[in-house]
């Protein structure tokens, strides 16, 4: 989950939730939504917008939907039109996020296509060498490349070396 100045989100690949708080159950009367393929604007009537702006992406203006849960909370669900992906923030020039530290479902990773289906395999491998104590991707990497480097260069004595 991201945290925004008065707001909150989270994604898949697929689809985005946004959801901020109401001061009180009054206000779940006028709540004002509006969602376009490339904008949205959402808050309270009569108020500042609590989220405003381009979008970071086209979304599907026929998919996304708004609900006031309990009368305090309002969800607004928007599904991405530019494929499986993931977002960085939710409108231009909000704060954004590392998407490389987005890890999908093991499930929904055929779901998703070429470099974000790269990163998400390679995220898992690494996750999953860690917790068995072995080298990450990276790591092994290192050590090819080094050991690539000795076998070129036999005339080197590497033997009280030692690396990190």
């Amino acid at each position: 989950m991201a945290e925004q100045e008065g707001y909150t989100w989270t994604q898949t690949t697929k689809d985005l939730e946004v959801a901020f708080e109401l001061e009180n159950r009054e206000d779940s009367k006028k709540v004002s939504v509006s969602i376009s393929r490339t904008e949205i604007h959402a808050g309270v009537k009569g108020e500042d917008a609590v989220i405003k702006g381009k979008l970071w992406k086209p979304v599907e203006t026929e998919e996304s939907t708004w609900s006031v849960e309990d009368g305090r909370k309002v969800v607004i669900y928007l599904q991405k039109s530019s494929g499986p992906e993931w977002w960085p923030c939710v409108v231009e020039g909000g704060r954004k996020i590392d998407t490389t530290k987005c890890v999908p479902d093991a499930s929904s990773l055929c779901d998703l296509t070429g470099e974000t289906r790269q990163i998400a395999e390679k995220m898992l491998f690494d996750q999953r060498q860690k917790a068995q104590g072995k080298p990450t991707s990276d790591e092994i990497e290192k050590t090819e490349k080094l050991k690539e480097f000795q076998r070129k260069h036999p005339e080197l004595d590497f033997s009280k070396s030692t690396f990190q």
